[in-house]
């Protein structure tokens, strides 16, 4: 097999099982034929450098590169490598929200066929050459004309030529020597006709040919931008490639600062947290939470800690859909709230009492980007327990303070995505 048949196909990590990913590879087949052998890889490093990397590797003759421009796979960047040209193409795809995958996929399976250079995949059998007619003189006549002979047309002087025969195999296996066609001065045809015919078409050539109509009228419904021929060092186009989604960070973690005030009983106390998350899609994360705020209790004197234990999920519904520099979502927690209370007592000694109760807190979260890795958090949320805490002090039991039930609470933080 040639190196232009096999194609290397680089998309993000997670990407190979994708419904939009399967159906780019059976489109690319379907239009390069049988013969040509193409390789889906996986890699976190979306950039030149990689992808040539696999291209010597893996001996491929072209390396297209796909990346998404954000979660909702609206924008597609397809950059394509040809090793015999050392030449980079971009095409820039853009899709309708109602489009499925599987559409999107073979659009994009059409336009890195497209893109990949023709060659046929098998070389072309060598054609005989046509046996070289030898003119032979004609000898003049015995006696001279009586008068000029009137010019006939070239039609007319030509005589009919056999048709030239190729040696032919015999029983044996042995060629027959080939046969010479002797043929009139007039009629020897000029040095240009013993030039054999151009060879057909490959059969790629009418793979591709018979893909156009659908490649046509996908590209109708997503209209696509032809990008210029360019080297590896293009800096443009390394930018479009950097402004793609981050699709190969699964997991977070955060350290946020967190103060509340209670509802009612204005009771403040000011903390902090820390959280982990994994995304199993670009929007949807399971998260969990650890966290401890600390409030006084002049009341007592005294001071009273809370601790709680978090799980929940977010959901990111609105995210900047050109480099996904920020964004705004939800959240929602289960909660293990563990209460501590220390007092001071007459005799100069302290006392702790303790309460554990369950809760959930509504989170309204936003967050920018101020690296590729690295995001600012923010959050307004509401947080509840099943019911308020009164701090008793004597032996009458006087009620000389009360922790809320309801609290407002607001975080500020930083996230690392990897």
């Amino acid at each position: 097999m040639s190196a232009a048949a096999v194609l290397a196909i680089v998309v993000a990590v997670g990407e190979a099982q994708s419904p939009a990913s399967t159906a780019l590879l059976d489109a690319a087949r379907e239009s390069l034929g049988t013969a040509a052998s193409i390789r889906l890889v996986e890699t976190d490093n979306l950039t030149d450098a990689r992808a040539i990397r696999f291209e010597h590797d893996l001996g491929a003759g072209v390396v297209a590169v796909l990346t998404w421009k954000e979660p909702a796979h609206l924008h597609a960047v397809v950059r394509v490598h040809v090793a015999r040209a050392d030449r980079w193409t971009t095409r820039f795809v853009t899709f309708d929200s109602g489009d499925t995958l599987f559409e999107r996929g073979r659009t994009l399976g059409f336009a890195v066929a497209s893109m990949t250079p023709e060659k046929p995949d098998a070389p072309t059998p060598p054609v005989r050459p046509s046996p070289v007619p030898v003119p032979v003189p004609v000898p003049p006549p015995s006696f001279p004309p009586l008068s000029p002979p009137s010019p006939l047309p070239p039609t007319a002087r030509r005589t009919s030529s056999p048709t030239p025969r190729v040696a032919e195999q015999t029983a044996a296996g042995s060629p027959s020597p080939p046969s010479v066609t002797v043929l009139p001065e007039a009629s020897a045809p000029p040095p240009s006709a013993a030039v054999p015919p151009a060879p057909l078409s490959s059969p790629r050539d009418l793979v591709a040919r018979a893909s156009a109509e659908g490649q046509e009228s996908a590209a109708q419904k997503a209209p696509v931008d032809e990008g210029h021929a360019e080297g590896p060092d293009d800096k443009a186009s390394d930018a479009e490639v950097a402004a793609a989604p981050r699709r190969s960070r699964r997991f977070a973690i955060g350290i946020a600062a967190v103060g509340s005030l209670g509802l009612g009983e204005p009771q403040r106390a000011l903390g902090g947290k820390v959280t982990i998350a994994w995304y199993p899609t670009p929007t949807l994360a399971i998260r969990g939470d650890v966290g401890l705020r600390v409030a006084s209790l002049p009341e007592l004197p005294g001071s009273d800690r809370l601790g709680s234990l978090g799980l929940g999920l977010e959901w990111w519904p609105v995210i900047d859909r050109t480099k996904q520099g920020w964004g705004v979502g939800v959240r929602a927690d289960a909660l293990l709230t563990g209460l501590q209370v220390t007092g001071t007592v007459l005799d100069g000694h302290s006392e702790a009492h303790y309460r554990f109760l369950p809760g959930a807190d509504f989170v309204l979260q936003a967050f920018a980007a101020l690296t590729r890795s690295w995001e600012l958090l923010v959050g307004a949320a509401l947080e509840g327990v099943p019911g308020a805490t009164d701090i008793r002090r004597g032996d009458d039991h006087v009620v000389v303070a009360t922790i809320p039930a309801i609290r407002a609470v607001g975080e500020l933080g930083l996230r690392l995505r990897f």
